[in-house]
């Protein structure tokens, strides 16, 4: 696992990149998980409570979300 970048509209960079349009995830494999993994360690990490993959410059539709006041209860949506 690894913590990533998170973009942010406040750089012209980027928003750019933000703009960009996320594609279909055809299936779930290793790469996909590993990339949920990335993505919640990530959001834990920037202490959020939801993180899309084209946040992180992945522009698949993923999302990862955990409300819970522990994180104890991780949420991955996708879009496939």
């Amino acid at each position: 696992m690894a913590i990533r970048r998170i973009l942010t509209i406040d750089n012209a960079a980027d928003l750019a990149i933000l703009k960009q349009v996320s594609h279909p995830v055809a299936g779930v494999d290793d790469a996909v998980r590993a990339l949920m993994d990335d993505m919640l360690e990530t959001m834990y990490d920037a202490r959020g409570i939801g993180l899309a993959a084209t946040q992180i410059d992945v522009h698949r539709r993923v999302v990862v979300m955990d409300v819970s006041d522990d994180n104890s209860l991780p949420l991955v949506m996708i879009n496939h």
